[in-house]
């Protein structure tokens, strides 16, 4: 599983809905707002995959309910504004900025202008936030939640501004993106953003060990070079499940006072 289109849980409604000039997505009568804020996002899954497993499930055990079902209230519409096929960046900034953009771009609107994310609203309302990737950290998905850039193929850039974009926890892949090509990395500006996120009170975890040594954040864990393999070819001692890595993260953000995204 990689990280972007069909929620699993939605529930950032009434936080955007909160922040100023955000458009109305709750029903201002709602007595209470969650404390805590989890969404679950499958790259490309949308309802066909869904029925896919509905009738798989049939097959095989005469029943076809998903997890999904009792808590399946709706869908949203993620299509780009310039074309009839969306990708992962324009999607996602559906999703984490509630706009509708160019495909490729990263958390701006079609004409270029950054717009805040549903991670930048929850920092400014003091809650704790964190992103969690099985795909190269500064792929189109989770970029959408933490840059503002005009080209997702960019992610040396999207890199860079993930270590200052003040999410407490960022836990996926793609270190080349963060090293020099001196040391391996994907960096034509020979900088090191592992050396620079560590001075900036990071604990950088580049393995399993690492990562399961954390306690507390912020924390910056690549925990491979390019994409986690696929669960279906994971070698459980060394690489971590998506399970374990969303575990982690709730652990280190849970401890906040006024909850974490």
């Amino acid at each position: 599983m990689r990280t972007a289109r069909l929620p699993i849980v939605l529930l950032a409604a009434t936080l955007l809905s909160s922040c100023s000039g955000a458009h109305e997505v709750a029903d201002s009568s709602t007595p209470s707002q969650p404390r805590n804020i989890i969404l679950f996002i499958s790259d490309g899954c949308g309802p066909a995959s869904f029925t896919l497993a509905r009738d798989f499930l049939r097959s095989q055990h005469g029943e076809g309910d998903l997890a999904l079902d009792p808590i399946l209230v709706g869908s949203v519409r993620t299509y780009s504004s310039d074309e009839l096929i969306t990708d992962s960046a324009s999607s996602a900034t559906a999703y984490a900025c509630g706009v509708k953009t160019r495909n490729g771009m990263i958390g701006m609107t079609r004409d270029s202008s950054r717009v805040a994310s549903i991670v930048e609203a929850a920092s400014l309302k003091g809650m704790a936030t964190g992103l969690v990737a099985t795909s190269r950290i500064t792929h189109a998905t989770p970029a959408a939640f933490s840059a503002h850039i005009v080209n997702r193929d960019l992610e040396a850039d999207i890199a860079a501004q993930q270590i200052e974009s003040g999410v407490d926890v960022l836990i996926g892949n793609g270190r080349r993106f963060f090293l020099p090509e001196a040391d391996g990395g994907s960096r034509k500006d020979g900088r090191d953003l592992l050396a620079a996120a560590t001075a900036r009170g990071f604990s950088v975890a580049t393995s399993i060990a690492d990562l399961r040594a954390v306690t507390e954040h912020p924390v910056l864990a690549l925990l491979a070079h390019d994409h986690l393999p696929y669960e279906i070819d994971r070698d459980e001692g060394h690489t971590p499940s998506l399970a374990e890595m969303t575990k982690k993260a709730l652990s280190l953000l849970s401890d906040d006072p006024d909850g974490f995204f």
